[in-house]
């Protein structure tokens, strides 16, 4: 545990494993997941760093701009106190469900998470339904959009909560969260890989401690606890990938 130092009244003893340091630096946290492929990209062969991957329609990644200037917007008075640690715009994704990370400590993967970015093109047998689940055909199916309702802080993240944006939308989800579920009970079985329920959202930061967390939550601004309807443009995915991670700023696509 690393004691930086105290900001108005509330501790920034770094206890959240994911950060080395409030510059900030991350450390090393190394998994495997679902992500939707970001807007206006086009897909690389093999293994692609995410900020890497060339943006062809950076207008559908408008959203991640806008989140950007909204996180901006927040005073330095609040990143200090609360000692957040904002996430890089390139590291923008949105999570459809959660593979195995290190602290699962599943020694049958130990030399996939050991070995990332590289080994995510040697999947092990127990990670090849990732790969070869429907969850990615039914993304595929058919597109879906999101709207930015609100800003939220959940356990030690900053985050932009999505809700479908109209009907269709709400039915697809409701699709891509029966797939979801299938890979989630496989996952289970293989691996008893436990899973949290899927809430879409776009991470923004991080905080060092659930305290620091906590008092953030109470004092992010009331215009930020509710987004003005149109404030924010929509986002439409059409596609998902496996993705692997090294820490919460280095995503990596496989392309299969």
């Amino acid at each position: 545990m690393v004691r930086p130092r105290r900001r108005g009244g509330v501790a920034l003893d770094i206890t959240n494993p994911k950060i080395a340091s409030l510059a900030p630096t991350w450390r090393r946290h190394h998994g495997v997941s679902v992500l939707f492929d970001n807007p206006g990209t086009l897909p690389a062969p093999g293994v692609a760093r995410l900020d890497d991957i060339q943006v062809t329609d950076p207008a559908a990644q408008r959203l991640y701009d806008e989140l950007s200037a909204i996180r901006a917007s927040l005073d330095r008075r609040f990143h200090v106190e609360h000692g957040l640690c904002a996430l890089p715009r390139s590291s923008f994704h949105v999570t459809v469900c959660d593979g195995p990370n290190e602290r699962h400590a599943i020694a049958s993967l130990a030399a996939l998470l050991d070995g990332l970015p590289r080994s995510l093109e040697r999947l092990p047998d127990d990670l090849s339904v990732l790969a070869h689940t429907r969850l990615l055909a039914a993304v595929a199916r058919q597109p879906v959009t999101f709207t930015a309702g609100q800003l939220v802080v959940r356990g030690h993240v900053l985050a932009a909560a999505l809700s479908p944006a109209g009907a269709d939308d709400a039915r697809t989800v409701q699709r891509i969260s029966t797939a979801r579920d299938d890979l989630v009970d496989a996952l289970w079985a293989r691996l008893r890989l436990p899973s949290q329920p899927w809430r879409p959202h776009v991470s923004l930061g991080y905080f060092p401690n659930r305290a620091a967390a906590r008092a953030a939550g109470r004092a992010l601004p009331d215009r930020l606890r509710t987004l003005p309807a149109g404030s924010t443009s929509p986002i439409t995915f059409t596609h998902a990938a496996v993705y692997g991670f090294t820490d919460m700023a280095s995503y990596f696509r496989l392309e299969t």
